[in-house]
């Protein structure tokens, strides 16, 4: 995958195999990259292409874009517990973004 735009520094806008932009999501993925960079698999954590974006691509960025990647890692943190606790295969992208948006929400609050 080439490197594209940094949302944050675990986000980012990449171009797949397909030649689509889509949202990558993992620790650090963004720190200090240059558009046109490689981004290995291994380096992603989570991938948000154009068939799981439900409502388009510009309202997707815009979610991500304002939560913090310290919130972005605790909703992974969250998914895997509750995958591994409840036997089941994960959150699939709309849970995960709005369990991710209601815990930045909560800690702004707060």
């Amino acid at each position: 995958m080439k490197f594209q735009k940094k949302i944050n520094n675990s986000v980012a806008w990449v171009i797949n195999e397909q030649n689509e932009k889509v949202i990558a999501m993992g620790k650090g993925i963004s720190f200090g990259r240059q558009t046109g960079e490689d981004i290995s698999r291994e380096e992603i954590e989570r991938i948000f292409t154009p068939e799981t974006q439900q409502k388009g691509s510009n309202v997707l960025y815009q979610a991500i874009e304002n939560i913090s990647d310290d919130v972005l890692l605790l909703t992974e943190e969250i998914s895997e517990q509750a995958s591994k606790t409840l036997n089941i295969e994960g959150f699939d992208d709309s849970h995960y973004l709005a369990l991710a948006d209601h815990l930045n929400y909560a800690l702004k609050r707060s």
